[in-house]
């Protein structure tokens, strides 16, 4: 039985799955994958009836049996800048790292 077959199974046959047995299948609860929707990093393309979400199962399918979701192929995204002047911190994380990655003058004889 392959995963499509085991997704199928667990809905009844139907093409469209709901965040309870998404949730389910991938092992985490229902409000996380809320959370990823409304973050926008949920993995899938959600598919909205009324006020309803679903994902399609054969892409449940494939996200299972890959561990690659469609936008991740897709979309590869880097953090947003933070307004403003940087942090001390990250200043000091700057000058460390440059220290580490400088030529060291081996002075001596």
């Amino acid at each position: 039985m392959n995963i499509l077959d085991y997704v199928l199974k667990k809905t009844d046959g139907a093409l469209f799955v709901r965040m309870e047995i998404y949730a389910a299948c991938v092992g985490i609860s229902k409000q996380t994958a809320r959370n990823q929707i409304s973050a926008k990093t949920f993995p899938l393309p959600l598919v909205r009836i009324g006020r309803s979400v679903f994902v399609k199962a054969l892409d449940l399918a494939n996200f299972l049996e890959t561990g690659i979701s469609p936008r991740a192929a897709s979309e590869v995204q880097s953090a947003p800048r933070r307004p403003g002047r940087p942090r001390k911190y990250s200043e000091a994380a700057r000058n460390q790292a440059a220290k580490r990655n400088a030529p060291r003058n081996e002075g001596g004889k």
